[in-house]
């Protein structure tokens, strides 16, 4: 599969009912995503990861990355390296505390959340950063809205309009 889903230990040991519906409801559909995105996005032998870590495992991720002491709701980490016979494009890594907050506040479910939240992680390993420039993160939104319509997704939680 091109997008290989972790769960780091924190969100494995919280053991709460969020966690516990995300194993249950969500996780079925994020590797139906995965498939979905590996037949129509990723070129053949490309792989993604993908790892789902707690509030406190992001906001460490985000200071020693960025040098910024905060829970962030997504990080990508480019890798391009050899993954076997592949090559390994790069991790997204996601706050599920930052997933689970989102979605609350915005009314879309949990996995809704979780797919922009993923295909705003692809953009950043295809090259696109929204920080760089106003044109750029244009850029990058019209092409996440190209995913998401492609992915069949529904386009108005898209992260057009958060404070990125």
């Amino acid at each position: 599969m091109a997008i290989q889903i972790y769960y780091s230990d924190a969100i494995k040991d919280e053991g709460s009912d969020s966690v516990e519906s995300l194993q249950t409801e969500t996780r079925t559909k994020l590797k139906d995503l995965g498939v979905v995105i590996e037949n129509t996005i990723l070129e053949r032998g490309v792989h993604v990861e993908l790892t789902l870590v707690s509030g406190a495992e992001m906001r460490s991720a985000n200071q020693s990355s960025r040098g910024k002491n905060y829970d962030t709701d997504v990080l990508t980490f480019l890798h391009e390296q050899p993954f076997g016979e592949d090559f390994l494009l790069g991790e997204i890594v996601v706050s599920l505390q930052k997933a689970f907050e989102q979605s609350s506040s915005g009314g879309w479910t949990l996995f809704e959340e979780l797919a922009i939240l993923i295909v705003h992680g692809l953009t950043h390993l295809g090259g696109f950063d929204h920080e760089r420039s106003e044109d750029e993160s244009l850029l990058q939104a019209e092409v996440e809205l190209g995913i998401l319509s492609l992915l069949e997704l529904p386009l108005d939680f898209a992260l057009i309009g958060r404070n990125l």
